[in-house]
């Protein structure tokens, strides 16, 4: 049994379909489609949308570029009402239950 176990784990990591957690939660990565930089956009979930379950190519450290998130069931249209918390200073996604990752860009 544990062979087995190991086994589905190690193939599991070379899928591309979506990994589910234990809860059966999917991460989905969104993009940020804000009209600016400034913290007021940042802030607003509804300025990260399409979700998908690739990674987003984000580098860098300065711009936002994406939120990585935790979804149970169908991922809505945007972040608006998942759990996720906002710097007030800056405005970047900093925390939430939902909140998995923050992507920036140069």
């Amino acid at each position: 049994m544990a062979v087995g176990a190991v086994l589905a784990l190690a193939t599991s990591a070379f899928n591309n379909a979506p990994q589910k957690t234990l809860s059966g939660a999917v991460d989905y990565y969104y993009t940020y489609n804000g009209p600016d930089q400034s913290a007021t956009e940042r802030s607003k979930g509804t300025n990260y949308t399409n979700p998908q379950t690739t990674p987003l190519g984000c580098d860098g450290q300065i711009n936002e570029c994406a939120v990585e998130v935790s979804v149970t069931g169908t991922a809505p249209a945007d972040i608006s009402h998942l759990s996720v918390t906002y710097d007030p200073s800056s405005g970047f996604p900093t925390g939430g239950s939902d909140l998995v990752a923050n992507f920036k860009q140069d």
